[in-house]
């Protein structure tokens, strides 16, 4: 029997980053899925907490039917009380990176397996990720069952309009956001920025994400800005801001970049792609059109893609990407309806 949406509630935790204000991609992706499920008639909510004991908390208070945990952050013997204390939950913890991101946390693993043991014991507790391949690789390695629950972007609308193209005679504004780490891959794509406005003789205006650094990423931002010097280039530094703020920026640029080694979506690729800018990304974002995804490893892959999306734009040929991204949505809201009963 069909469960009645008016009996879910959905709550989604996030642990408190204070340091970057509200905004950052794992609470956004949560604050998106919440649009999009409250738009077919399902309770949801999105919380930040402190630490592990801040969860009782919140699901005492807003008798939730599920609990997603966003990201690996609560040891999995807290999982021991919290799902004999609310039985009557589904409680997950959702990843929201693959493999090689997750590289970088040390006790990745060691959790996963450490969760594996709660959900035998206890049968409303799951592993959950928005990507198949980390589902794949966790169950092909370890037989460690997770399920599906992809990313839906869908953003508030904050009235903006159309976006109209502010092209400029001699630099054109490339962006390319995120948090500075390894795994972003922002070196390469700055040396192709630069090697791709000598090709079509104008000032790149290269524009970045600085006051965020994470998995001991200095050293990538030093690199960037000694990139920059002696050239006609210009790098742009912003600092983190919160969504509608980033959305006003993005809409300034005439290209993004996110040519990443590692993405399990990629909500700045979304963000962009949404406001119809071209976006060239690598193939770790499956959703964009393949005549945007380019090798993070090659400078000529790069360039290549980012000539592509530069002179498409005279044919609009970036909707490719927006159907793309229409399409993902789609069909991840219908699994998150099917896994929730209701379809």
């Amino acid at each position: 029997m069909k469960k009645k949406k008016d009996a879910l509630r959905i709550l989604f935790v996030c642990k408190n980053r204070s340091a970057y204000g509200i905004s950052f991609g794992l609470i956004n992706s949560c604050l998106f899925i919440c649009n999009a499920l409250r738009n077919v008639g399902i309770e949801c909510k999105v919380v930040q907490v402190e630490d592990n004991n801040c969860i009782d908390h919140e699901v005492y208070t807003y008798k939730p039917s599920h609990v997603f945990i966003e990201a690996l952050w609560v040891v999995p013997v807290k999982f021991e009380i919290l799902c004999s204390k609310y039985k009557k939950a589904e409680w997950f913890v959702r990843v929201h990176s693959k493999i090689p991101f997750l590289a970088h946390e040390g006790m990745a693993i060691d959790w996963f397996k450490g969760y594996a043991e709660i959900a035998k014991k206890h049968k409303n507790f799951h592993q959950a990720s928005n990507n198949e391949d980390v589902i794949d690789s966790l169950h092909r390695a370890f037989n460690i069952p997770v399920g599906h629950w992809p990313n839906i972007y869908y953003p508030p609308d904050y009235g903006f309009g159309t976006k109209h193209y502010q092209t400029h005679p001699k630099h054109i504004d490339i962006g390319c956001f995120g948090a500075i780490r390894p795994m972003k891959n922002q070196l390469y794509q700055a040396l192709a920025a630069i090697a791709f406005g000598d090709e079509i003789n104008k000032c790149v205006h290269f524009h970045i994400n600085a006051n965020r650094i994470e998995q001991k990423g200095d050293p990538i931002l030093k690199n960037i800005e000694h990139a920059f010097e002696g050239t006609k280039h210009l790098l742009v530094r912003h600092r983190w801001m919160n969504h509608a703020e980033f959305i006003v920026l993005v809409r300034q640029m005439e290209l993004g970049m996110q040519v990443s080694f590692s993405e399990s979506f990629d909500i700045v690729a979304a963000d962009f792609v949404w406001n119809g800018i071209p976006m060239v990304g690598s193939p770790d974002i499956d959703w964009l059109s393949f005549l945007y995804q380019a090798n993070p490893n090659s400078i000529d892959s790069i360039i290549t893609k980012l000539n592509l999306a530069y002179y498409g734009r005279a044919v609009n040929l970036q909707h490719l990407n927006k159907l793309n991204l229409d399409l993902y949505n789609q069909h991840s809201l219908r699994i998150w309806l099917e896994n929730l009963d209701v379809i």
